[in-house]
């Protein structure tokens, strides 16, 4: 029953799966329970490297992407739909899709977007580049940060509920969602990288991105480094 309302995100539709006679509530329960028990693995199946050794590999396997170097994760939110959660300020919970989501927000950094500030160990991509160097570390940051937007879509096939309304209270969406990003995970272990259409490799951008304030010196530092020693290097070679 709960994998089914997984797919579906429908309640009506887990009853029909049910036994004859479970009632409405009790398949309610099972999916909340059952969730709330497989988000429960979250720290055994959803984590970021830990070690130096970790981090190393995390790096080889992005750099292999396009060349851009030291990266350990690539960061970004997908908007989930939930019921509005009511009462006077529901309405600050809307997006601007128009619907109540929940967000699913050393020597290495992660990149980001340009709706992330720039920090020392978050590197977003430059607004506007004029230089050689910063045009082929835009296009190497925009393709290996592109592997978490692949990422959503992935998730989002698997399980399409996460693309509808999840109609529940924000609390119970929260365990299921996290469920779910369990689930992936397992996949993935279990079955490999699922291979991305033409079309999701393409999409490098989102259409709906909101840039962030201008960053201070000191959290462009690194990324000024990349730019002038490692990408003005690669240019001229």
């Amino acid at each position: 029953m709960t994998l089914e309302y997984y797919a579906c995100g429908s309640f009506q539709r887990c009853i029909g799966a049910a036994s004859p006679g479970v009632h409405k509530s009790s398949v309610c329960r099972s999916i909340h329970r059952v969730s709330r028990a497989i988000a429960g693995l979250r720290s055994e199946w959803i984590s970021t490297p830990q070690n130096r050794q970790a981090m190393e590999y995390e790096a080889r396997k992005f750099y292999e992407i396009c060349a851009f170097p030291k990266t350990i994760g690539a960061i970004d939110c997908t908007h989930i739909a939930i019921e509005s959660p009511g009462g006077n300020d529901a309405e600050v919970y809307r997006n601007r899709k128009q619907f109540f989501p929940l967000i699913s927000d050393d020597d290495f950094w992660l990149l980001g977007d340009e709706g992330y500030g720039v920090k020392p160990y978050l590197l977003t991509s430059l607004r506007n580049p004029t230089t050689e160097a910063e045009r082929l570390y835009n296009e190497s940051h925009i393709r290996t940060r592109n592997i978490i937007e692949l990422s959503f879509g992935c998730w989002k096939k698997w399980f399409p509920s996460l693309s509808w309304e999840l109609r529940t209270n924000p609390v119970k969406a929260q365990a299921i969602i996290v469920a779910m990003a369990v689930l992936h995970n397992i996949c993935r272990k279990v079955s490999g990288p699922m291979p991305f259409s033409q079309h999701e490799e393409e999409a490098v951008t989102d259409e709906d991105e909101i840039y962030s304030p201008s960053a201070s010196g000191n959290d462009e530092c690194n990324r000024n480094k990349l730019n002038n020693n490692y990408f003005r290097r690669l240019v001229q070679t």
